[in-house]
């Protein structure tokens, strides 16, 4: 897994941080959200989210980092875990790359993860505006909404009220 953990790393570095340029910025009609199962983040979160953006289930498409051995997937999204991975950082299942090809208008990122695959997934997609509740990795993301990272009620109503200032929703 060192070997692995070296080209994800290397892949990770060649991208740059994605600025907002004028122009990239609409309205909110497709979301990827980002969580992990050690994340508080659940589906009334997510329903509350889905309602306040006014979007179906066919705009929003979940990606959750597996850690422990779970099968119970509570958002009906697509699993991703270290093996998906070869020794390159090429993701190997076809399902996961449907995700990454697909382009949003808004990435939230939900995880409680520090690992370098959360990183290297978190510049790979493509969204046109990155959100997170850290500022440990500010860096990665457009904006950092600065909440506990188990309070995601807070951090909903703040992330909405930072879209409205946007005039995305």
């Amino acid at each position: 897994m060192v070997i692995q953990s070296y080209f994800i790393d290397k892949k990770r570095k060649k991208f740059n941080k994605n600025d907002i340029q004028n122009g990239d910025l609409q309205k909110i009609k497709y979301l990827a959200v980002f969580t992990d199962d050690e994340s508080k983040f659940n589906k009334q979160h997510l329903k509350k989210l889905k309602k306040k953006l006014q979007l179906e289930d066919d705009q929003i498409n979940m990606l959750t980092f597996k850690k422990k051995n779970s099968a119970v997937n509570e958002f009906g999204g697509t699993f991703i875990e270290k093996k998906d991975f070869n020794w390159f950082a090429k993701i190997k299942k076809q399902e996961i790359k449907k995700y990454f090809d697909k382009k949003y208008d808004l990435f939230i990122d939900c995880s409680s993860s520090e690992e370098e695959i959360k990183q290297f997934i978190v510049q790979k997609i493509n969204a046109n505006l990155k959100v997170s509740h850290s500022f440990k990795e500010s860096n990665l993301y457009n904006l950092s909404i600065d909440v506990d990272e188990e309070d995601y009620d807070t951090y909903i109503d703040e992330l909405l009220k930072y879209l409205k200032i946007l005039n995305l929703i």
